[in-house]
């Protein structure tokens, strides 16, 4: 089958939602394989920054010579950016024969009455498959949600996993405790393979990663804090105390982004055995790395941020960047967000840096109406629009910049592709 006819077939696949567990993926690999237990894999689970610690050390590895494959999502402007490697997507090509021999082992298993994998499910098994058919030297995987019944979490023996920072989201499927839900994606760590833990974890967090790493015998190693000693909107440089000899400097911005990046430098030094790395190749890695949509300026005058800020902690660590880097900050806001989040926080701890928002409806199917937003917004006493189109609400927004720090628009990664200079 050709692109569309794969792409039409996943939306029906897509329609069945989305269910926790590893009985049908199992079953598919199988089909397909096990493809996944053929490819060296980094995993890494948590709640903010998984994406950007990947992004890390994809540029590192490359840096290093290695082929690098990368499966990731949401995706920003195609679909297709969840299989990446060496930084180039899938085509549309690769993806309708990956697809297809997806899809002749979902009708056996239809036939089978075996159980049916969700879309995510199904994705993850392509990725295994695309993978080992490019013969990528290493697989940088990111879980979709959770840790221990997510998809991803069918790899036996990876070379390393890694536990982003971990706070509260998605408390309907993982729990309504941190313990609860840094249970689940402690899920992935694996007897014998070591852990690298993001450095300024919750203490409750880390024990309980420090009790699952102790069941399963995995080395255990928490990145280190770093030092920021130099900053701007241009780059921000750090290095860790008693190495002052050794500075780092990263392009990504955001007073997290030093800490995803010591993450980031811990993995690099665990695996190196299997994937050696030189300091010049590190330092360039760690320079090139672009992410998009995380504290990222598109746009100088006015100056206009786009941050996929969607949950409580990824909000205070966007609240706390602005402080950092503007003295007064006070921005008009472009915000969207998806229903199951707790967007009245997120509001909470936004609202002393605005006095005008445009609201907008992401287009997803778990968005958070706009009027709803509104309504979220009230109590605050700030002036708030509801636009329909991200693209009209940067437009009002920028007729309305006056003397602001600029405009910042966050909230879910479902608009920010649609957020780009005017």
């Amino acid at each position: 089958m050709n692109y569309k006819q794969a792409m039409e077939k996943m939306e029906q696949i897509a329609k069945k939602g989305s269910i926790l567990g590893l009985e049908p993926i199992s079953t598919l690999c199988e089909m397909l394989g096990n493809p996944q237990d053929k490819i060296k894999v980094i995993h890494i689970a948590g709640t903010n920054g998984k994406g950007s610690i990947l992004a890390y050390l994809e540029s590192m590895l490359i840096e290093g010579g290695y082929k690098v494959g990368k499966y990731s999502s949401p995706t920003l402007f195609s679909y297709l950016e969840r299989f990446k490697v060496n930084g180039k997507e899938m085509s549309q090509e690769e993806f309708a024969e990956s697809f297809t021999k997806a899809w002749e082992c979902l009708q056996q298993m239809q036939k089978l009455n075996a159980p049916m994998p969700t879309a995510f499910e199904v994705e993850t098994a392509i990725a295994f498959d695309y993978f080992l058919n490019k013969e990528v030297d290493v697989v940088l995987l990111e879980t979709g949600m959770g840790g221990k019944l997510d998809a991803t979490n069918i790899v036996k023996r990876p070379v390393c996993t890694v536990i982003a920072s971990v706070d509260m989201d998605h408390m309907a499927f993982l729990g309504s405790t941190i313990k609860e839900i840094a249970g689940e994606k402690a899920g992935i760590i694996k007897e014998h393979v070591p852990v690298v833990v993001y450095p300024k974890q919750k203490e409750e967090t880390k024990q309980v990663i420090l009790e699952r790493a102790g069941e399963k015998q995995a080395p255990f190693f928490q990145a280190e804090t770093p030092e920021i000693y130099d900053f701007s909107l241009e780059k921000q440089s750090f290095y860790f105390p008693g190495k002052e000899e050794k500075k780092y400097e990263i392009s990504l911005l955001g007073t997290h982004q030093p800490e995803n990046a010591s993450t980031a430098l811990k993995v690099a030094e665990v695996i190196k055995e299997c994937f050696p790395l030189t300091d010049v190749q590190i330092a360039a890695g760690l320079n090139k790395t672009r992410w998009i949509a995380r504290f990222e300026i598109i746009r100088k005058e006015p100056l206009v941020i786009r941050d996929g800020a969607h949950n409580e902690n990824a909000a205070a660590r966007l609240k706390e960047s602005l402080q950092k880097y503007f003295t007064k900050p006070q921005f008009i806001y472009i915000m969207g967000v998806l229903k199951d989040k707790e967007y009245e926080k997120i509001i909470d701890i936004m609202a002393p840096m605005t006095e005008l928002v445009y609201v907008i409806t992401p287009k997803n199917q778990r968005a958070l109406p706009a009027e709803e937003l509104k309504l979220a917004w009230s109590k605050h006493k700030k002036k708030v629009m509801v636009v329909e189109d991200p693209k009209e609400a940067l437009k009002q927004a920028m007729h309305a910049y006056h003397d602001e720090s600029g405009i910042l628009c966050f909230g879910s990664l479902s608009f920010m592709s649609e957020i780009t200079d005017v």
